[in-house]
């Protein structure tokens, strides 16, 4: 009984977490098919938080392939207000051999003022040994 306009937002959330199982099972090939589609369904409605979601998953599937300038380019599209993409960010700079900026995005994502956040839950740690490893 739930209208389209949720169906097809449900629909486009399997998208998405298709996508991001196969950039983890490293089919990178499958991950971008999948997420060009979720692209072109978000784009065509607008949805800005959703499109952050898929330039995050492109970002991803870049980084795997070590295409890192394509790969910092997608997160800088993805929402930089998520401390995870800030912490991808600079595993992206780190892998281009700059600590400087690699450690900058570290630290963002280690002291990022965020209330009530489970991305920096999961991240905050990380980010910390990434920032003292720099």
């Amino acid at each position: 009984n739930l209208s389209e306009a949720v169906k097809d937002n449900a629909r486009r959330t399997f998208l998405y977490n298709s996508a991001r199982v196969a950039v983890m099972k490293g089919e990178p090939e499958k991950a971008e098919k999948i997420t060009m589609k979720f692209l072109k369904q978000v784009q065509e409605i607008r949805n800005t938080f959703q499109t952050w979601l898929a330039h995050e998953l492109l970002g991803m599937i870049y980084f795997y392939k070590q295409d890192y300038q394509t790969a910092l380019e997608e997160f800088e599209l993805s929402n930089l207000q998520n401390p995870y993409n800030l912490y991808r960010l600079a595993l992206v700079w780190r892998a281009m051999g700059d600590s400087e900026k690699a450690g900058k995005y570290a630290l963002q994502a280690l002291n990022h003022n965020t209330l009530n956040s489970i991305q920096y839950a999961f991240v905050r740690h990380k980010a910390r040994k990434l920032a003292e490893s720099l």
